[in-house]
């Protein structure tokens, strides 16, 4: 009996520290409630099962997993690369962030399949031409929207040939679901040889569809000696009713069998006996599904009605088309979001070569924003409630509004004019007014609604503009909210980011908003804050790459703590992991660098201000750095490119204020009256 194993492994931009799930680490395997486990769960030690038994394995590895592993874990692709190297695995491709592909443009389409195959190669180091068998986003397909897509020669890897769908559709369903044969077969649920073929798609000649097996779904990994026969049994019926060329495909989330995030955690061990049992019973032969379709070929030709996995059609609601989902006016506002950025990003298709890389993560940002498009919330049906749309992918579709911003900051890189300003505006649409601060090298915008904080900086000094602050496209978990800090896990500080108090209301007020110099203020209004009235004064120059930042602090507190979270050039971090990234240190200065794109903080020498240790060392794709202030006035610089030499125009004007000051204390205590005072206290 020809069988084939095919797992899909697919995680969002997530990182540790979750109140409601698993984090990053419990998910592959290597961290969990003790260091120490006698319990092999997670998705690390279910490959490791495959080599220690021998068995091939067919794997499917979402873009933004793998963009997680190269940041967090970049150890543990090399596992993946021994399975690649020991000839175990094949590489089955997709789109990056499992958009369902019917509901999107081909233009959309094709870059995220060929985002997904760059990823590939460059971490997995995969000859993309061997890459032929394509996992469709939950498994959601229509021939005539998605067939010419996936065997374009302008994808990377020259065209896909394979599509594994759910057995059941081999059979048609035609306009209505009811009386169909695609109907008789789920009731049924035959030993049937057609579900055991592969088929080469009527009007497609160059795609093939690759059954996956509703039967084997239910039966791996079997939890019992009772469903171990079952499935042995199984197998056998499936090996009688199919012929020399039938192949039973057991396909689903890698999550399951490795027995994390919602899955029972006993499964990890089930599945390992169930390898045993493959490796000891060789009438099953588990093979790579490329080699078995070049030795099985020509297949029978059939056509494939819109349709996706059972439950997903039948149970949960959304349809053979997806449309119960997607359509549902629960998901309307959101749907405008994504559909909005997409104008945006299109329309704003690059003019010179500054403004291309930044239209490019804007892309990417919106890739990710679509991840498993409409996704509904399935706790909805345990509770015997109307499903609606599950509140990550609420947060995650709302962030698209941020593509506003990256277009915002593109057109600006392609229009700058010399001077510097400054301006009130609602960039992203979300109601509240951000202050924007830009020149020729920086555009900068700050959030007075969330903590006066610096929740975007781009950099515009070298030839292509990069995004330095602002990890935007990682875990937003369940808040919609845009501009806010996360707090569970804790992520997206921005920066200038007041420690405790980054959900803070400031007020803005332009001083000077355009010319050679711009100043602008935030004054905290947050009534009963320990921070209320304190002052974030800004400078630019017209030609600096740098804001000169003064914190003013309230009467009565003397020291403030403040957080920065810097990526330098985010979309190369997303793409690349950690390659090419250094540290920037110095006495006054801390920061990064990342190819040819730096970002740094330099503390005013005259003042009271340390390097302090943040809560942790990282936020997502970012890095952190904390410095306190111990003085009423404190200064310091946030940057790009290379550092200027001397102080800036801030630091001169906070150094003549700071001397004002001086020299008023000196004259108060300099009168008589505070001279007799000081003399009869001596006496």
């Amino acid at each position: 009996m020809t069988f084939a194993l095919v797992h899909h492994a697919n995680q969002y931009l997530i990182t540790e520290g979750y109140a409601d799930r698993e984090g990053l680490g419990e998910i592959l395997g290597v961290k969990g409630p003790s260091e120490f486990s006698a319990r092999k769960r997670g998705l690390l030690p279910l490959l490791q099962m495959h080599v220690a038994y021998g068995v091939p394995l067919n794997l499917h590895l979402s873009g933004t997993l793998i963009e997680t592993l190269a940041w967090h874990y970049p150890e543990s692709l090399s596992l993946i690369n021994q399975l690649l190297r020991s000839g175990l695995i094949e590489i089955i491709g997709s789109t990056l962030s499992q958009n369902v592909m019917p509901f999107f443009s081909d233009e959309y389409n094709r870059r995220q399949i060929n985002e997904a195959l760059w990823l590939y190669r460059r971490h997995l180091g995969c000859d993309l031409r061997r890459v032929k068998t394509f996992w469709v986003p939950e498994r959601v397909w229509h021939t005539e929207k998605l067939a010419p897509i996936l065997t374009n020669p302008r994808l990377l890897n020259g065209g896909y040939r394979q599509v594994l769908l759910d057995d059941r559709l081999v059979h048609r369903v035609g306009a209505d679901y009811s009386g169909s044969s695609r109907e008789a077969f789920d009731r049924d649920r035959p030993f049937d040889a057609r579900a055991l073929s592969a088929w080469n798609i009527a009007g497609v000649p160059d795609l093939t569809i690759l059954p996956i097996s509703l039967r084997l779904r239910y039966l791996i990994p079997p939890a019992a000696s009772a469903k171990e026969h079952a499935l042995s049994n199984m197998l056998r019926a499936l090996r009688s009713a199919g012929g020399d060329r039938s192949i039973a495909i057991y396909g689903d989330d890698l999550e399951r069998a490795a027995g994390v995030g919602c899955w029972d955690a006993r499964h990890a061990p089930q599945y390992e006996r169930f390898l045993r049992w493959l490796s000891l019973n060789r009438w099953v032969e588990p093979v790579l599904l490329s080699e078995w379709v070049r030795r099985s070929q020509p297949f029978e030709t059939g056509t494939i009605d819109p349709g996706t996995f059972f439950e997903l059609a039948r149970t949960w609601g959304a349809g053979e088309d997806y449309r119960g989902w997607h359509d549902d006016p629960n998901c309307q506002v959101h749907r405008r979001y994504l559909a909005a950025a997409e104008q945006a990003l299109a329309s704003a298709e690059p003019g010179v070569a500054a403004n291309a890389e930044l239209l490019e993560l804007g892309w990417r940002h919106l890739f990710h924003c679509a991840y498993e498009t409409s996704w509904h919330n399935l706790k909805d049906a345990r509770l015997e409630q109307p499903l609606r749309l599950a509140p990550w992918a609420a947060a995650l579709t709302s962030h698209a509004r941020s593509c506003a911003v990256i277009v915002a900051a593109a057109d600006w890189a392609a229009k700058r004019d010399g001077l510097a300003h400054a301006e009130l505006t609602d960039l992203d649409g979300d109601g509240e007014l951000e202050l924007v601060v830009k020149n020729d090298r920086l555009f900068a915008v700050l959030s007075p609604r969330w903590g006066g904080r610096l929740t975007y900086l781009f950099d515009l000094t070298n030839h292509a503009a990069r995004l330095v602050v602002g990890n935007i496209s990682d875990d937003w978990n369940l808040q919609e909210e845009l501009n806010r800090s996360m707090d569970c896990p804790r992520n997206h500080p921005g920066g200038l980011a007041d420690v405790g108090q980054e959900h803070d209301r400031y007020v803005p007020e332009l001083s000077i908003a355009t010319g050679r110099c711009v100043r602008v203020s935030l004054h905290n209004v947050e009534a009963g804050s320990p921070l209320a009235h304190l002052e974030k004064r800004l400078t630019l120059m017209a030609g600096d790459g740098h804001l000169c930042v003064a914190y003013v602090l309230p009467e009565g507190v003397w020291r403030a703590s403040v957080d920065a979270c810097l990526s330098p050039d985010y979309y190369r971090m997303l793409r690349e992991g950690r390659v090419g990234l250094a540290p920037i240190v110095g006495r006054f200065s801390r920061g990064w660098r990342n190819g040819s794109t730096q970002v740094w903080i330099r503390l005013d020498r005259d003042q009271s201000a340390i390097w302090n240790r943040p809560d942790q060392p990282e936020c997502g794709h970012g890095l952190m750095l904390r410095l306190t202030i111990f003085d009423e006035a404190g200064h310091f610089d946030v940057g790009v490119g290379e550092q200027p030499r001397g102080r800036c125009a801030g630091a001169r004007l906070a150094a003549r204020e700071r001397r004002a000051r001086r020299l008023a204390l000196r004259s108060t205590l300099e009168t008589p009256a505070a001279l007799a005072i000081v003399g009869g206290t001596r006496g």
